[in-house]
């Protein structure tokens, strides 16, 4: 993840199944990040323009045959994108971050990729916090419960770091979310397998450990 820059990236893709990487010669332009999974074939980009885009690169043109499913509602091009997939490669998770109005907070997008629809099934979520550190999201090993976490809570009077959890099998995912105050910056979040305990992780080298049930 990085922050956006006035020119244009782009991405290479390699073929790993010799005894050496190849260079298949495919590229696809003006990318800003990618998310793929050991079990998930396509890749998944989001491109300067904050559009969000599956491409298979077993096709013959996979730049040409890219599938959109989205793109961001941001209203600042100084944004930087985080990229999540959970661990049952069925939900997509993007992050924006705003840097101009800090009434704004970060701007979280989820997409079911088992979808028929996958662009319909798009839910935006309203970040509860204006900027996020180091890997602040994060999605459980049952691929049920997303967490954020990023500092100053937006529209309130507060300068503590909340962490919000979030339901993807909500209907109204928006609804299920759940708030977490902590003291100083959470810099990563991460979940334990059975889903009981959250571990936050601050600037100042402390480790919080939450009971979840």
């Amino acid at each position: 993840t990085h922050s956006r820059m006035p020119t244009s990236g782009e991405v290479r893709i390699w073929d790993l199944t010799g005894p050496t990487p190849k260079d298949t010669g495919i590229v696809l332009p003006d990318i800003e990040n990618v998310v793929c999974d050991y079990n998930y074939p396509k890749l998944i980009a989001v491109g300067l323009d904050d559009t969000v885009t599956i491409f298979d690169p077993a096709v013959n043109d996979p730049a040409g045959a890219g599938q959109t499913i989205g793109k961001h509602q941001i209203d600042s091009i100084l944004a930087r994108t985080k990229m999540v997939l959970s661990p049952d490669t069925r939900w997509l998770v993007t992050v924006c971050q705003t840097t101009e109005r800090a009434d704004v907070g970060l701007q979280i997008n989820v997409w079911d990729l088992q979808a028929k629809d996958i662009a319909k099934s798009q839910q935006i979520l309203n970040g509860r916090q204006r900027y996020m550190h180091g890997n602040g999201v994060v999605i459980d090993p049952t691929s049920r419960w997303l967490v954020s976490a990023g500092g100053f809570s937006v529209n309130e009077n507060s300068d503590q770091d909340t962490v919000t959890i979030w339901d993807l099998h909500a209907k109204d995912m928006e609804a299920s979310a759940r708030n977490i105050k902590s003291t100083d910056d959470v810099w990563q979040v991460a979940a334990s397998p059975n889903c009981r305990w959250l571990f936050t992780s601050r600037m100042n080298g402390v480790i919080q450990l939450w009971d979840l049930r």
